[in-house]
């Protein structure tokens, strides 16, 4: 692995095999370079560093204290988290209360709604009732006044 370097940082990263040099230094010819032979022999592939892990900035070394100091951080983290999920249970538990409530009251009103309809079904029975027998008196009385 060859590191491109600009200005102390990390800009690119060649990965070839480890194999690749072994071989090329087998068909190598005389005056040729030994990257040549590489890229010849398997070829060379030239990445973004920070792909592979190779970091612009170096990783501050973590000591006893700074490995602590994470584990800490790490642990404040993780038990927010979980007051976090605890909290959002809770309002899970409140918003299925809830809907079981709704769904109790829409059974409540749709069985409301199927009785007014009966009732009004039976209302309109009725009121055509009424007015045929209403026509038929209205129709008697005229035939006697005329």
């Amino acid at each position: 692995m060859l590191l491109s370097e600009s200005g102390g940082q990390v800009v690119t990263a060649r990965l070839e095999r480890t194999a690749a040099f072994a071989r090329a230094r087998v068909v190598l010819e005389p005056g040729e370079e030994l990257d040549d032979a590489v890229d010849a022999v398997f070829g060379v592939r030239w990445v973004e560093g920070e792909t592979h892990g190779f970091a612009r900035q170096p990783r501050v070394p973590l000591g006893r204290r700074g490995a602590y100091r994470a584990r800490s951080e790490a642990q404040a983290e993780a038990a927010k988290l979980r007051a976090e999920v605890e909290r959002l249970r809770g309002q899970v538990d409140r918003w299925r209360e809830e809907s079981g409530k709704w769904r109790r009251s829409t059974v409540e009103l749709r069985r409301e709604v199927g009785t007014l309809r009966r009732q009004l079904a039976a209302a309109g029975r009725v009121q055509q009732g009424l007015r045929a027998a209403l026509t038929a008196s209205v129709k008697r009385a005229l035939k006697r006044k005329v």
